[in-house]
């Protein structure tokens, strides 16, 4: 069998038979009695080499669900009992529709054993990334880099071993302040109160531990705090 550039193309031999995967009238394995659409075959084995690749996140979100849907209307009412397809990914959102008797995992420079995972299936993507793509870190290495700087010049500082300059306590605070909301800017600024000598809670600890929080979760505290505040007055 042999397969040739897209149909029509330039310079093409019109002798050439042309091949697809789907419908074209000029395809051997097509034949068309009475109008109904007839394949000459009864199974289709389909290869997608990263099948995410360019897709936006909410595409391959929905990628296997399409084509789940879509084959077997295509190929099912036209004689073809066994319908397998054969893809690729690196995208935790397509991994997470696989289930698990249907996932390989290849060997390469990030799973040097060839672990296999756990299952996947219906799997938050966080989770799969960490444990199925094998991630070091779930957060990016220029970010990891300057964070964990930033957290040991703090410690040293704490410890004496390098001085309490104007400057560096600047370029950690500089640091401290892109860092999103959330435990690792929290812990952040605690190291940063330590250092500077306040071991309280400074309003930007607070503020960012507030960023973390619903709206709900915000009201209820807010309740505790006044009631504390009464029982303190009493």
């Amino acid at each position: 069998t042999r397969t040739y550039g897209a149909m029509g193309g330039k310079g093409r031999n019109p002798s050439l038979p042309y091949f697809y995967a789907f419908y074209y009238s000029n395809s051997p394995l097509y034949n068309a009695v009475d109008g109904v659409r007839k394949w000459t075959c009864n199974t289709v084995l389909l290869f997608m080499d990263e099948a995410d690749l360019t897709f936006h996140p909410e595409w391959q979100r929905q990628l296997i669900q399409i084509l789940t849907a879509f084959l077997p209307l295509e190929y099912g009412a036209c004689g073809v009992t066994d319908i397998q397809a054969l893809l690729t990914t690196h995208s935790p959102l397509l991994l997470g529709d696989i289930p698990p008797n249907n996932v390989s995992f290849l060997r390469t420079a990030v799973n040097p054993e060839n672990k296999t995972a756990q299952n996947t299936f219906g799997q938050n993507i966080h989770t799969i990334l960490k444990s199925s793509f094998f991630l070091q870190n779930g957060v990016g290495e220029f970010a990891r880099a300057k964070i964990n700087k930033t957290a040991e010049t703090l410690r040293k500082m704490i410890r004496g071993d390098v001085d309490k300059t104007p400057e560096k306590l600047a370029a950690c605070k500089a640091v401290i302040d892109l860092v999103s909301h959330g435990i690792i800017k929290n812990k952040l600024l605690e190291l940063y109160d330590e250092a500077t000598g306040n071991d309280n809670q400074t309003v930007e600890t607070i503020r960012g531990t507030i960023g973390t929080l619903h709206t709900d979760q915000i009201e209820y505290m807010i309740r505790v705090f006044q009631d504390e505040i009464e029982r303190r007055k009493q």
